[in-house]
């Protein structure tokens, strides 16, 4: 077997298995990233992509649930991965100059839905994040305020809400103050929630992208662990009893 078969064959059975506990308890729509292709590019690489495409379509059969994907930093290269895969939503920065880590990070949303067009893919989904994750509008300006026009003229799909990293829960306020700014708008938390805090955010938010908290000990690099998923599942509801 060629070295990029076994790696292929590897990721196609971590992922067989968080798909299964994913589906079977807790999630309503599924996202496949690059997550841990540190430190991220701004353009992925093609391999990155191929070894996605590769995956996302192992798995199709067996996908239940609404999916997505994101390669990184890297929007074109999302929306194409999207055409082939039928993944039907991503996440990304869509608007405005913001100055992170990594460098500069500029929105360009126009292009984004035009080739979401030109590729036949209209119903796309664009979930705009709020701000990047560890990043400064480059004009200093207030990230709730300055999405105004771009929420009135572009109408985005959804707004995310992260954290500073992966892991790290946004402020409760800046939700809050968002829903109150932006009320018909789809919002996620985009980071950080978890099993003790996931009452804080459902009277704000419509939806939660859950990654690091599924994970055992709650560490971002692990794998996941099928009984912090039920954990969180029982506490995200009332109503709700784990399988």
């Amino acid at each position: 077997m060629r070295r990029y078969e076994k790696t292929n064959h590897y990721l196609n059975q971590k992922l067989s298995f968080n798909l299964k506990i994913s589906q079977g308890h807790f999630a309503d729509g599924l996202l496949f990233t690059n997550e841990f292709s540190l430190p991220y590019l701004n353009k992925v690489e093609p391999e990155t992509v191929a070894a996605m495409a590769y995956v996302m379509g192992a798995l199709k059969d067996v996908i239940k649930l609404p999916y997505g994907n994101d390669c990184i930093s890297d929007e074109k290269a999302t929306i194409a991965l999207s055409s082939a895969t039928g993944a039907c939503f991503t996440r990304g920065v869509f608007h405005g100059s913001w100055s992170t880590n990594a460098g500069i990070a500029q929105g360009d949303a126009g292009t984004a839905r035009r080739l979401c067009k030109a590729l036949s893919i209209p119903d796309f989904k664009l979930v705009y994040y709020l701000m990047p994750e560890s990043s400064a509008d480059l004009g200093g300006r207030d990230a709730v305020t300055l999405l105004k026009s771009t929420y009135f003229l572009d109408k985005p799909d959804a707004i995310a809400i992260a954290g500073v990293v992966a892991g790290q829960k946004p402020r409760v306020e800046d939700i809050k103050f968002c829903r109150e700014k932006y009320p018909d708008a789809v919002i996620f938390a985009a980071t950080g929630v978890n099993y003790d805090n996931v009452d804080q955010y459902l009277p704000y938010v419509d939806a939660m992208f859950i990654g690091t908290s599924f994970k055992k000990d709650g560490v971002f690099r692990n794998q996941i662990d099928e009984e912090r998923v039920k954990h969180l599942y029982v506490g995200s509801g009332p109503n709700r009893t784990a399988e």
